[in-house]
């Protein structure tokens, strides 16, 4: 059996000429009709879900399948049709599922477990955003409102190109002006932002203290100074940091010269940040 044998009677088994014949406006109308009207609740709310660029809240889907129906729907249908939903897809186990994050909505997503398979789609696609650019998006979301001058304050670098890059990609946004001389630009997350990093809100990040080395660390550091060691390796304290901060004393008379590698987050000459 051919190609076109197998199309034929797999695909076309039979097929009337009267399918392929061209349908009218007023036919089309009345065969959509009784498809719309006999949509239930659920099938309605998953299909502006699924139809929807931005995470939905409960209210916006309300609207939307409220106004449709004519008014007939409630709220409480609404949010129950949600849960429903919600637990079917977590127990299909699928390639993809519903998500709801508290304060953006709700929203269909990827499961994690598909996260390799997307990457090999994916793979010719620009990468994830730098280092760099990951640094100074946190600057940013710890310290906001910021402006330009007190990112590159921090980062010891320009970072033109990259509050660029972050305003493209809509996970910062210009929210005003800071009232100092040249009134410049002050930049805050977005809402882009909270769904990439799954975040109901920005009180939801981590605790710089979370981040710091803990007191006793810190005090061991100083003990050895104290011992006379040339040279402190920081990162036997703290531990996994991108590079080890190194104290030298040129001799004993001479005061600690401390060197902080590039990119670190504190200002030049040295100091803690609160950010």
């Amino acid at each position: 059996m051919n190609e076109e044998e197998v199309l034929n009677q797999e695909v076309f088994p039979e097929v009337s000429p009267e399918v392929f014949r061209e349908v009218s406006d007023e036919e089309l109308e009345q065969i959509s009709l009784p498809l719309a009207e006999g949509l239930r609740l659920d099938a309605k709310v998953e299909a502006v879900i699924f139809a929807s660029q931005k995470p939905l809240k409960t209210m916006e889907i309300f609207d939307l399948v409220q106004g449709e129906a004519g008014g007939t729907t409630t709220l409480k249908d609404v949010q129950e049709c949600l849960s429903h939903l919600l637990e079917y897809y977590r127990d299909r186990a699928g390639g993809f599922t519903l998500r709801y994050t508290r304060g953006i909505g709700y929203q269909f997503q990827t499961v994690p477990a598909a996260a390799p398979i997307l990457e090999r789609q994916f793979s010719q696609r620009p990468r994830p955003i730098s280092r760099a650019a990951l640094e100074t998006l946190a600057i940013i979301a710890y310290r906001q409102p910021v402006t330009r001058a007190e990112v590159e304050y921090i980062r010891g670098v320009d970072a033109g190109s990259i509050v660029k890059n972050l305003l493209e990609r809509d996970l910062i946004a210009c929210t005003g002006r800071k009232e100092i001389a040249g009134r410049p630009m002050v930049f805050s997350t977005t809402q882009e932002f909270l769904k990439v990093f799954q975040l109901s809100h920005v009180k939801d990040l981590p605790t710089l203290e979370s981040f710091q080395p803990s007191h006793e660390a810190l005090q061991k550091a100083l003990e050895k100074l104290e011992q006379g060691e040339q040279l402190v390796d920081v990162e036997d304290y703290i531990g996994d940091e991108p590079a080890s901060i190194q104290i030298e004393a040129a001799d004993e008379n001479a005061d600690p010269e401390i060197s902080f590698p590039a990119g670190d987050l504190l200002p030049p000459g040295g100091g803690e940040v609160d950010l």
